[in-house]
């Protein structure tokens, strides 16, 4: 093996790159490590959580439309609405107590929306299937056949 500091410099780090070192938990061996396995380790011992952040849109007649902005959960998350509430579903199960969820702006749109109230909270329970976040937003409509139309900044993070 060459010394280390003869090999090329590689400006375009990918997940298929990988590092050497010493496995301490494997009578100190020499062994390859993969880029995106020693960054996900990394980001564990810093971040104590991943994040879904997103904006979502409800227009009067009551379509939800979803804008990712940040999601390093591993989870797909959906959306679907009645006149009060609207539900997110979690591709996995997630642990109930590990979950906040912020909203860090919210509008209540024209017309309908300007008269009622719309809240975003941290999740009360999961569904028994620990999967569906019911009732992540509860609106109270001041019209309880017409759908309120609004628009918000959330982030949604889950807590190793």
């Amino acid at each position: 093996m060459a010394r280390i500091s003869t090999y090329p410099l590689d400006s375009s780090i990918t997940k298929n790159d990988k590092l050497i070192g010493t496995d301490g938990d494997d009578n100190s061996e020499t062994k390859n490590f993969a880029v995106d396995t020693f960054a996900e380790y990394v980001k564990s011992k810093i971040l104590p959580y991943s994040t879904f952040s997103f904006f979502i849109d409800r227009n009067s007649s009551g379509v939800i439309s979803i804008t990712e902005h940040m999601n390093d959960t591993g989870l797909t998350f959906t959306f679907a609405g009645a006149v009060t509430h609207i539900d997110m579903t979690a591709s996995n199960n997630i642990t109930n107590n590990k979950v906040s969820f912020i909203s860090t702006c919210h509008n209540a749109g024209s017309g309908q929306g300007a008269q009622a109230a719309v809240a975003l909270f941290q999740p009360k329970y999961l569904a028994s299937n620990g999967t569906a976040l019911s009732r992540l937003i509860p609106v109270t409509p001041f019209d309880s056949a017409t759908p309120v139309e609004f628009s918000a900044w959330a982030e949604f993070k889950i807590y190793n």
